[in-house]
């Protein structure tokens, strides 16, 4: 990292105290340098010695000495960092360590420098991986051998074989950026090294980035390996690396897990014991070096698949020490003001009893403050973290344990640069692909798509969208598949329904419906819950359960109608519960018990002190959203209470039209007659932004006819939304869908969130959308099918590789750009305004 230099001061004034510091830190920090490089230049020199061992006792033929040793070049390595330690161990030898003179910048950029040095890094790199393989087999095969690396390993102090030693180099380099920068930190502005060391640090970079190119191959020959080991298919991606792997233990379960950490994603497997006889284990290459992990595929399970764009990380320790000492310093402060009013109170000649008495209670109450703050501290575990893993239909917070605090520190490092990477990344991607357009007939005039759902399982490894077509009397479902050329399967009336549909929701099988074991198996006259379901909520007050393997053409025995007794309005499934928002402000709560089957007979009621009816429910990391008129109520989803609520808008008779939960940290809200977009953060609930689209959808459409153009801009409202990676998803009356790029906010419950200036967020509209309403946005992913059915269908199917299908339905289709060209050309852009359209995107 380069710094700015400043100008240097003319005169030479005092040291203070806190220069006296900083010297004595880069002084350490140089000592540690030479103290990490003597303990390198000895584990080279004891390979080079172990070698001439080897070639002495004739273990090794020539040819293979020469491919796992002398290839590697560590003979030639360990000559430029021997001339390094010599050189660091001069400037402090013999106390001749001089605060204001005394550099290292100069000889760390000459070693660095070296042709030499970048050559031997670059053969060891490109030659590592195959000295490794050959090692493994010669291992195996040569007894003699095998007894020489046991033998390595007891004169090696650091306890490591051979095998383990030659990966020194792997990650020695990194090693010297971070001590680099750790002393500029602490070097004075008018210090030679301010100016020397910022020109090492870049050589060490350059001579990282070059080698880094180099060890490309060996990251995705990783990535190979963990798909066979960890029965994960398509991991290899173009822009995907493995970043390093954890043993971690969960408070919540009695078995130690690891967690792999991606450039993207992050994967949790359950540690086993391996039912081989031999032991095995593979040597990874992540961006710090070698991992080395149980080579058997029986010592894995996989246990979680989550995005690291919906992974947070959740009250760091060393933040909350730091809150408390910041505490402690401002309650300190308080005490010591104090105990001198007290020592001036005494001096007054009246009234002074009660005054001190009122001192001294207040004297007790900081001291009391202060112990508490001060347990905190001393009571934090450094070695734990708390992570929230997101998903569609709710979040999951789970406490990990790791080895000590420094392994907490470095993932917790490594985690949130790889989360700036992607987010980075996710913004200067290319926009939303066009798809595909499907028309959707209707079978009687004036039925409109009214909701959609995916499902949580499908046939084959492959998820489905469910969608209604439906009025005041009729309801129509239709499924679309998720491929990459999304079709329609089928449509089919609804059986037994004379209303139209405003919900949907999908819930998964119960785990050992999957497996297929039934304990208590059902007769055929009821539907059987355990299985995966599509839950459908009517005006009329009825709870339609359809199984999702018989599709939409589902005999009406094989359904299961609830009568709820009020209109439904919406349906969310969170951790084993579904919630049902019906009309008189209650929430009906649906659980599954411990034998799979829903609790269909009797479901909880929660009943909101709310003015009006709950609208919308929407999960919001591990809590329940519930919009009522122009409130939201925050919900727990376990405890099934709410707890605590707030005004959207300070405007009479305002009703929340939709929300969106955008994992950015943020929660849209769009009221109903309204353009206007609402942001709140999803913690602290503090309003950051309000982000009106007219002005959006009106350039968009200046290309259309005025008459049309007017019409739809006199009228225009936001109909639906919904947030799919790092983009939000804008529907309007217009037919124009709209996208906007949230920036990321910090999941905390203060309130010091800096608002969102809305001029600096750039709203697009896209080229293709609907003649006229956009009645639903949804997404799911585009599932990449691995071929390779015959798997644990539990694992293949979190084993796929997913884009995501961004579907929106509405009347009509258009082509709103007429510059736009489209992959397939369609006449009837534009005419079809009375056919409902799908419209679909890939991200």
């Amino acid at each position: 990292m380069t710094r700015s230099v400043h100008s240097l001061p003319l005169v030479c004034e005092e040291p203070t105290q806190s220069e006296h510091m900083s010297d004595a830190q880069r002084k350490a920090i140089v000592e540690e340098i030479i103290a990490s490089e003597e303990k390198y230049v000895k584990n080279l020199e004891q390979i080079s010695q172990a070698v001439k061992e080897i070639e002495e006792e004739n273990l090794l033929d020539k040819e293979l000495l020469y491919a796992i040793f002398h290839d590697l070049r560590l003979q030639e390595t360990s000559v430029h960092h021997f001339i390094l330690l010599d050189s660091l161990k001069k400037i402090v030898a013999n106390n001749i360590w001089d605060a204001h003179s005394s550099v290292i910048g100069p000889v760390m950029f000459n070693t660095f420098q070296s042709s030499s040095l970048r050559d031997n890094y670059l053969a060891y790199v490109g030659k590592c991986e195959k000295s490794k393989e050959l090692m493994k087999t010669q291992l195996s095969k040569n007894a003699a051998f095998e007894k020489f690396n046991e033998k390595f390993k007891r004169k090696n102090k650091s306890g490591q074989h051979l095998k383990e030693a030659i990966m020194l180099p792997a990650n020695r380099l990194s090693s010297y950026l971070m001590l680099l920068e750790r002393y500029l930190k602490y070097t004075p502005l008018h210090h030679p090294d301010y100016v020397e060391v910022p020109k090492a640090l870049e050589t060490v970079k350059t001579l990282l980035d070059t080698v880094g190119k180099v060890d490309n191959k060996s990251r995705k020959t990783t990535l190979k390996k963990l798909e066979e080991l960890l029965e994960v298919s398509e991991l290899v991606a173009p822009d995907r690396d493995f970043i390093r792997v954890d043993t971690v233990t969960f408070l919540a379960h009695r078995q130690d897990f690891r967690l792999w950490m991606f450039s993207d994603l992050i994967l949790m497997t359950v540690n086993k014991r391996s039912t081989s006889r031999k032991d095995s284990s593979i040597v990874l290459h992540g961006q710090h070096g070698q991992d080395i992990v149980p080579g058997h595929k029986s010592s894995h399970k996989l246990h979680k698949r989550v995005g690291l764009e919906d992974t947070e990380v959740l009250n760091s320790p060393e933040t909350e020490v730091k809150k408390y000492a910041e505490d402690i310093k401002t309650v300190e402060s308080d005490l010591l003001l104090l105990r001198e009013i007290q020592e001036k109170a005494t001096l007054l000649s009246q009234s002074q009893q009660m005054l001190l008495s009122q001192i001294a209670g207040q004297i007790t109450r900081c001291e009391q403050n202060l112990r508490a703050l001060r347990q905190r501290v001393d009571t934090t575990d450094l070695a734990s973290l708390r992570l929230l893993m997101q998903a569609p239909d709710g979040g999951q917070e789970y406490k990990l344990v790791f080895r000590d605090a420094k392994a907490r520190s470095s993932w917790e490092k490594d985690f949130l640069t790889a989360k700036h990477g992607l987010e980075t990344a996710n913004f200067n991607k290319l926009p939303p692909e066009f798809v595909t357009e499907i028309p959707v007939d209707k079978t009687r005039a004036g039925m409109q798509f009214t909701c959609a759902a995916s499902t949580m399982t499908g046939p084959a490894s492959e998820k489905q969208m469910w969608f209604c077509n439906s009025d005041s009397s009729a309801a129509h479902l239709c499924r679309l598949s998720a491929s990459s050329r999304p079709t329609l399967i089928d449509c089919a009336p609804l059986p037994n329904c004379s209303s139209r549909v405003a919900a949907m929701c999908a819930t998964p099988a119960h785990k050992e419906t999957e497996l297929h074991i039934f304990d208590s198996p059902l007769t055929s006259s009821r539907l059987d819950t355990r299985q995966a379901l599509m839950w459908l909520g009517c005006d009329d007050g009825n709870l339609h359960l359809l199984p999702v393997e018989s599709g939409v053409h589902s005999p009406a025995h094989s359904q299961l109608i609830l009568p709820c007794r009020q209109p439904i309005f919406s349906i969310v499934y969170i951790d084993g519960k579904v919630f049902v928002a019906v009309a008189e402000r209650r929430i009906l709560v649906f659980r599954r018990g411990h034998d799979g089957l829903w609790n269909t007979d009797s479901p909880h009621i929660i009943q909101l002190n709310s003015h009006d009816n709950v609208s919308q429910l929407l999960p919001v990391s591990y809590k329940l959203w519930c919009g009522c008129a122009d409130e939201i109520t925050i919900l727990d989803p376990m405890l099934e209470q709410p707890e605590r609520s707030f005004k959207v808008s300070g405007e009479r008779n305002a009703l929340i039209q939709c929300m969106s939960y955008c994992r950015q940290g943020i929660v849209a809200v769009a009221l109903r007659s309204s353009c206007d977009i609402k942001l709140f953060h999803s913690l602290s609930l503090k309003h950051l932004a309000d982000i009106n689209v007219f002005s959006a959808v009106a350039q968009k459409l200046n290309k259309c006819d005025d008459i049309i153009r007017q019409h739809k801009m006199a009228c225009l409202k936001i109909t639906s939304l919904v947030s799919c990676k790092h983009m939000l998803w804008i529907g309007t009356t217009a037919g124009v869908i709209l996208t906007l790029r949230l920036p990321k906010q910090q999941l905390s419950n203060n309130s010091s969130q800096q608002e969102i200036d809305s001029r600096l967020l750039n709203i697009d509209a896209l080229d293709i959308g609907h003649t006229g309403n956009v009645r639903f946005l949804t997404f799911t992913e585009l599932l990449v099918d691995s071929n390779k059915l015959e798997r644990r269908r539990s694992v293949s199917r979190q084993s796929l590789v997913s884009k995501m299908l961004v579907i929106s339905g509405g009347d009509g289709y258009e082509v709103i750009d007429p510059t736009t060209q489209l992959k397939d050309s369609v006449e009837t852009v534009g005419f079809n305004d009375s056919i409902n359209h799908l419209l679909v995107w890939k991200m």
